[in-house]
């Protein structure tokens, strides 16, 4: 009886946490040119360099949603019978409470990847536009930073409730994800005000050149 209160007590107070989250960067030419190839070769490996963190992190993300997603998916299907199984008597058990806080942060998690994945494509149909987005990608890449960190905390919590932590270890661990999953949810927000602010100067500067070409009547159709 008291394994079975404290299963419910669990259950009760880790999805009071769950559901408090609602679901844009010299003396002489000569030397004088060293300096500046030294320059640009520095910048150059700066760069290379941080494209390459980029693509890792990205690689990183990629793989750990797609096994979550597959995890997620066996987890869900255990649910739903063992729904259908206890219509009438129904029974949360550790197993039950474990999986129930699984899906709900890993659906949380592929909403916002997905989003994630949307403002990256736009981000590089702007670039290819020639319109600058440095600051939207640097939010993205934080986004996915803490996408990945979310990740690991909801494994920490399924871990801590396999091993019978007690209920404020459990909590923290909660509150741990949910923190990383609103700061990712607030850098994809900052990139798509970047994005949308860069559209807008770039829809300014257009009209700006079409008002100046009428004005001095330097281009007639």
């Amino acid at each position: 009886m008291k394994t079975k209160n404290y299963f419910g007590y669990l259950l009760i107070f880790t999805l009071s946490f769950l559901f408090g989250i609602n679901p844009l960067f010299a003396q002489n030419n000569a030397s004088n040119s060293v300096k500046m190839n030294n320059q640009e070769a520095t910048q150059t490996k700066a760069g290379v360099k941080a494209n390459t963190t980029k693509e890792s992190i990205t690689e990183e993300l990629k793989a750990k949603r797609e096994a979550l997603r597959i995890e997620a998916e066996a987890r869900k299907a255990e649910i739903q019978a063992k729904v259908v199984e206890n219509t009438e008597n129904k029974i949360q058990t550790r197993n039950e409470v474990r999986n129930r806080i699984f899906s709900s942060f890993a659906t949380m998690i592929e909403n916002l990847s997905q989003i994630n994945e949307r403002i990256k494509s736009r981000i590089q149909k702007m670039k290819d536009d020639g319109i600058s987005s440095s600051y939207a990608e640097e939010m993205i890449t934080n986004a996915e930073n803490q996408l990945l960190i979310s990740i690991n905390s909801t494994e920490e919590v399924n871990t801590k409730i396999d091993e019978s932590a007690t209920i404020e270890e459990i909590r923290k661990s909660i509150e741990s994800t949910k923190s990383s999953l609103k700061e990712a949810h607030g850098y994809l927000l900052k990139a798509v005000n970047e994005l949308k602010l860069q559209l807008a100067k770039e829809r300014e500067e257009k009209t700006n050149s079409i008002i100046d070409v009428n004005v001095t009547g330097e281009v007639s159709e």
